[in-house]
């Protein structure tokens, strides 16, 4: 938007040269460098539009007795290059707009799509709920009356973290033509912490325990060992809450899946705000990355904070 305003400028000040000035040769220079910053301009002008501010339709939905219809629309581009996605929803009644929430969906920087939501309609309300590939489901609810409201759900895609697992866990015993009876009984085996017993995700666990420590986590924060959507390792080492509002911070390490060391492993650490009722309050901040060696377990500061 800057570099555009500075273009428009340029030009608007060429072009008003252009009809002050009285000498015909640099009459013709300013009205010629006016138009082609003008044209430079407008091209600025037109992908600055398509990446922050085209409004597109995704999907719609009408209430059943036909007087509401609720919009899915997609602002803009996503954040270049995994970032979130902007995104609103719109309620009318015919032509009058009677409520709209805009958010974001983290969605592994890809598109919005009619997969992504689902609705439900009431005497007085609709309700939908987002999904997106990198984080929990978020319910939505506008009123006919304009008020609104949003909620956090321990859901994504409509599944709880464990039903994901397992459903993952029972495509890979199709493919590796091991019985799902038996597969299953070996989801069920978790440690104290509530994570898998497998050799696999005990060793992520060792890790994640290692890095903490060289980190040098809160003493007093009892480390919490979870898997993400996709079946990834993580750990939330530490979380501060404001007790006067109920806002919260916390200190994620992720495993970096796509770092293809063989003999090492990378993890990002990471810091999530949350507002009082769960929700994610502001965007991810990259505090650091660590690297992991997996034959001599030690662990390397990389003074990183950007995805590299």
């Amino acid at each position: 938007m800057v570099i555009f305003l500075i273009l428009l400028l340029i030009s608007v000040i060429h072009i008003a040269g252009c009809i002050r000035i009285k000498k015909p040769a640099i009459k013709t220079f300013l009205g010629i460098a006016g138009g082609i910053w003008m044209f430079f301009a407008l091209i600025c002008g037109w992908f600055v539009f398509e990446i922050d501010y085209k409004i597109v339709n995704v999907d719609s939905s009408e209430s059943p007795d036909g007087t509401h219809e609720l919009y899915f629309q997609q602002v803009g581009e996503p954040d270049w290059p995994f970032g979130y996605t902007h995104a609103r929803l719109v309620l009318k009644t015919g032509r009058t707009t009677i409520g709209k929430y805009i958010f974001y969906i983290a969605n592994d920087g890809a598109n919005t799509s009619p997969e992504d939501w689902k609705v439900a309609w009431g005497w007085n309300r609709v309700s939908t709920v987002v999904s997106g590939k990198e984080q929990g489901d978020r319910q939505f609810i506008l009123y006919f009356n304009g008020e609104k409201e949003e909620h956090q759900l321990k859901t994504q895609y409509g599944m709880t973290e464990t039903e994901k697992y397992k459903k993952n866990q029972r495509v890979n015993d199709s493919d590796s033509n091991q019985s799902i009876n038996q597969k299953e009984e070996n989801e069920l085996q978790v440690d104290e912490d509530g994570y898998p017993l497998s050799e696999k995700y005990q060793a992520y666990k060792q890790e994640l325990s290692a890095i903490s420590k060289f980190i040098g986590k809160d003493s007093d924060f009892e480390i919490e060992y979870r898997l993400s959507a996709k079946a990834y390792p993580y750990a939330v080492i530490s979380r501060e809450t404001d007790s006067a509002t109920g806002e919260s911070k916390e200190l994620h390490l992720i495993l970096n899946e796509q770092y293809d060391g063989r003999s090492e492993h990378e993890y990002v650490l990471e810091e999530y705000h949350y507002a009082a009722d769960g929700t994610e309050s502001a965007s991810v901040n990259i505090v650091n990355f660590y690297l992991f060696d997996c034959n001599t377990l030690e662990v390397t500061d990389e003074h990183i904070n950007t995805w590299h």
